[in-house]
């Protein structure tokens, strides 16, 4: 797999952020990435992404870093910083319903990750609703952003958790289990143009 950082033009739709995202991925399955947005800078976006290849950079997309991991790297007993925007949901009464409240959100991450790992320590950084616009029509769900630390227990499940990605939204950047802290930051190596490549 690949762990990539990439520079898009400003923008907070997600859904517009992942259409931009299939430019520079074949589409090799019906979802070949995971991504998560790391910040928004001086008119740009920048995103991180898990994908089974490596990005190809256009004039909409710069490849600020790419880098190969090996997800089953994870042994048991490992202990990993990790960084997840998720959409922590329950169901009621057949419904799909977001769950507000921090200490529902953390059960919910608990819930997710059980059988891979244990939550040693997290906590919820942020916590809103997030808009987007999909073929003209607007939507909006609630965003979550976790952080803390875990330890792998079933090595072969976690890297399952990692190719899978926890709960709802994907494909409006949710899920997106970030345990790549290794992958150089925007500060790290610059800003790049769209169209340069800078591959480690």
């Amino acid at each position: 797999m690949f762990v990539s950082l990439l520079k898009l033009a400003s923008t907070r739709d997600p859904y517009a952020q992942h259409q931009l995202l299939w430019t520079c991925f074949l589409r090799t399955s019906d979802r070949p990435f995971q991504f998560r947005v790391i910040e928004h800078s001086a008119g740009s976006t920048f995103i991180k992404a898990l994908a089974d290849q490596p990005p190809r950079a256009n004039l909409q997309v710069g490849v600020v870093a790419c880098t190969l991991v090996a997800l089953d790297a994870f042994v048991v007993g490992t202990t990993v910083a990790f960084g997840l925007t998720a959409s922590p949901t329950t169901t009621l009464r057949n419904r799909i319903a977001g769950l507000r409240e921090p200490e529902q959100q953390l059960q919910w991450l608990q819930r997710k990750v059980l059988g891979a790992a244990s939550v040693r320590d997290v906590r919820v950084v942020s916590s809103g609703g997030v808009s987007f616009v999909r073929r003209g029509r607007a939507g909006t769900f609630g965003q979550t952003q976790f952080s803390g630390s875990l330890v792998v227990t079933d090595a072969a499940a976690f890297t399952a958790l990692l190719r899978a990605g926890i709960g709802r939204h994907k494909g409006l950047g949710s899920g997106m289990l970030d345990v790549f802290a290794d992958l150089p930051s925007r500060a790290a190596v610059g800003d790049l143009a769209p169209g340069r490549v800078s591959v480690g």
